[in-house]
């Protein structure tokens, strides 16, 4: 995959065309302000090297300032507003919910259960327990976060098919994850 995004990226066409488009890289400074030194230099690096290759500098910008400013959610913080519960809910909702036409059917089919890794097992014991109340709940909460992302954040381009924005989010750690491996 890195190989494709590699050679795509180099591309004359693509090169040229994304170099002579307007490109805002936007940095939101309250998501990477807790980040680990080790997680910023590995970031900040590649960060150097997009605003390089597009020839701009990132705008610093506060998503959650923006958000408590705009009195989305009533001044409330996106954390306060989102929490872990929010996307825990549709996730664990949606893995129990997804899941039981298939747990059911297997069983009726071989009459044994289907395995299932002890993570999942686990996620089904918490989606099991949700209502339908708590996940219209969190579903409503993340579609008004998402519209507010859309509209205000990272707006359709003005001629509707060009990229104009960029987002630079965390993603992941520095650190290796083995596939079998729990953490705490």
């Amino acid at each position: 995959m890195a190989t494709t995004i590699s050679r795509t990226l180099s591309a004359r066409d693509t090169t040229k065309k994304t170099r002579a488009a307007k490109i805002e890289l936007l940095y939101p400074t309250d998501i990477f302000s807790g980040c680990q030194n080790k997680y910023l230099s590995h970031t900040g690096r590649f960060i150097r090297h997009l605003e390089d290759f597009l020839q701009v500098k990132r705008k610093r910008l506060d998503i959650d300032g923006l958000f408590r400013r705009q009195s989305i959610a009533g001044g409330t913080s996106l954390k306060n507003y989102l929490d872990t519960q929010t996307m825990a809910h549709i996730q664990l909702y949606d893995c129990y919910q997804n899941c039981q036409t298939f747990v059911r059917d297997y069983e009726k089919e071989f009459h044994k259960k289907a395995f299932a890794d002890p993570y999942i097992k686990y996620k089904w014991s918490l989606g099991k327990d949700l209502t339908v109340e708590q996940y219209e709940q969190a579903v409503k909460e993340r579609n008004t976060f998402r519209d507010w992302m859309r509209t205000t954040i990272l707006p359709p381009p003005s001629d509707g098919k060009s990229l104009d924005k960029i987002l630079i989010l965390l993603s992941g750690d520095t650190e290796p994850m083995y596939r079998h491996g729990y953490h705490k």
